[in-house]
């Protein structure tokens, strides 16, 4: 299947979505030697289509907004194109990889950078932070795919509500953390996230760094240990548990040292009174075997 404009041939590689509203494809440009791959979206519903294109043109900038390619007609329908990431998405990394908090981190730094370089709009983010639209590269880098998923909130869209995308995204992201309750850094930033004091995506990418900075330093063992409640009580009792053991072994030195020194007192007292020693018990035979005044043993048994 080819979808055709006025400068290029998209080729369809992948049918990915087709409902009433939409057709999503994932194609690459005929005469691209790069074989760089683009998502195509046919909008089906005329009215949608009017307001998707006033949005674009009030919105969105080119320059800036560098995932956005073109928007076309073919075959009476609208076309927007975007450029399309192949790169595996944050939820199989997420998944089948064990990342450090260190790589999850840089994650979310980038992640939040490239939505300041790109000058999203707004409503876009509703479709590019959902976890499957995320992609992440192997050298960490962070972008974006989309599917115009969330087309009928265009134009009402708020910063406070992709605040709370992000908030979701970066929950799974340290919910390593979360579930310790070992970072409190990041749980101060998903508190202000949720907050929706913030006018754009700078506001919410320098309140980050602030935090950034902090977490690029901090210890693996501190992360990794937890802070939950039940823990705290543990390691206070296993604190409280260790003093009293010294105390016991403390004790029971005080105890021997004690009773050694009055076993020295009472021979030092039984010497200077010249009390007698107390007689020791004797054997005059063992079995079958008399033990004499000479000391050599006889016989028991006779011939």
């Amino acid at each position: 299947m080819m979808i055709r404009t006025y400068d290029s041939d998209y080729v369809v590689i992948r049918h990915v979505l087709s409902n009433t509203v939409r057709d999503v494809y994932i194609c690459q440009r005929a005469q691209d030697k790069s074989r760089r791959e683009y998502t195509v979206i046919r909008v089906k519903d005329l009215g949608l289509c009017q307001k998707l294109l006033r949005f674009f043109t009030d919105n969105v900038d080119e320059n800036k907004f560098t995932d956005f390619v073109e928007c076309f007609t073919f075959e009476s329908r609208l076309n927007f194109v975007f450029i399309h990431s192949t790169y595996k998405t944050l939820m199989d990394k997420l998944l089948q990889e064990r990342c450090s908090f260190y790589e999850r981190l840089e994650i979310a730094h980038k992640l939040l950078e490239r939505l300041v370089y790109l000058n999203m709009p707004v409503s876009m983010a509703a479709d590019g932070l959902l976890l499957e639209h995320i992609t992440v590269s192997p050298d960490l880098s962070v972008r974006f795919n989309y599917e115009l998923a969330y087309a009928s909130r265009m134009s009402d869209y708020t910063i406070a509500e992709a605040g709370l995308n992000i908030d979701d995204v970066f929950r799974r992201i340290f919910s390593e953390e979360l579930e310790k309750n070992s970072c409190p850094e990041i749980q101060e930033y998903l508190a202000w996230l949720e907050k929706g004091e913030y006018e754009n995506w700078l506001d919410i990418f320098y309140r980050f760094n602030r935090y950034y900075a902090v977490l690029r330093q901090k210890d693996a063992l501190e992360l990794a240990t937890p802070r939950t409640r039940p823990f705290k009580a543990w390691a206070v009792l296993k604190k409280g548990l260790n003093w009293l053991k010294r105390l016991l072994m403390l004790a029971l030195a005080l105890a021997a040292l004690v009773y050694l020194i009055m076993s020295i007192r009472d021979l030092v007292t039984a010497a200077s009174s010249g009390a007698a020693v107390q007689p020791v018990d004797r054997y005059d035979y063992i079995g079958t075997v008399d033990i004499l005044d000479n000391g050599m043993t006889e016989s028991g048994w006779s011939d």
